[in-house]
């Protein structure tokens, strides 16, 4: 019935917040996520949430592009940026590193990085982005550069520490650098 009230008049974005939440209660989420595209093209400021985890169920349903496209539009408003900024980045630059657009992957996590230089997991994708472009030291640097980071806080950064050290140790395992492998694999 919300459909034929649609065809006859334009919903308030009240009207159109409700459709959409009938929709997400049924499990339709692509009905869903149609119904708050017209509430974001409306009034996008008031969508800011909205936007990301729209990106978040693209991304997870690994429409990388789709993703990309709507944690850019969040990018794309004042409001929306002064949120979370440089999660926003991340969150391009792995759509884009999943969708396997490379360079546009480095940018948003370099973007990440810039906002936050603390910012473990983006730079722990940004090595990996490295060993996918066979830039193998810039990639080993990196994943150093996250274990010094992380080792301030072990506790706190337990689970990017393991990752970094993991990727790294396989890295120079396949490079035959086991001088360096000896010693990490120890302080791991």
């Amino acid at each position: 019935e919300f459909e034929n009230i649609r065809k006859s008049k334009e919903l308030t974005l009240r009207d159109v917040r409700i459709l959409a939440s009938c929709y997400l209660k049924t499990g339709d989420t692509t009905s869903w996520i149609k119904n708050y595209d017209i509430a974001i093209e409306r009034e996008p400021e008031q969508f800011c949430k909205v936007m990301k985890l729209i990106g978040q169920i693209h991304l997870k349903n690994k429409n990388y592009i789709e993703a990309a496209k709507y944690f850019k539009k969040k990018l794309s408003y004042k409001a929306c940026i002064e949120e979370d900024e440089g999660k926003t980045n991340y969150f391009v630059g792995l759509s884009y590193l999943f969708g396997e657009q490379l360079d546009s992957a480095k940018i948003y996590f370099n973007n990440a990085i810039e906002i936050d230089p603390n910012d473990l997991s983006s730079k722990i994708y940004i090595a990996d982005l490295y060993a996918k472009s066979e830039e193998i030291d810039s990639s080993i640097t990196k994943f150093k550069e996250v274990i010094q980071l992380a080792s301030k806080d072990p506790v706190k950064n337990d689970r990017d520490l393991k990752t970094a050290f993991s990727k790294l140790c396989g890295m120079l395992l396949k490079e035959k650098k086991l001088t360096d492998l000896i010693n990490f694999g120890k302080q791991w």
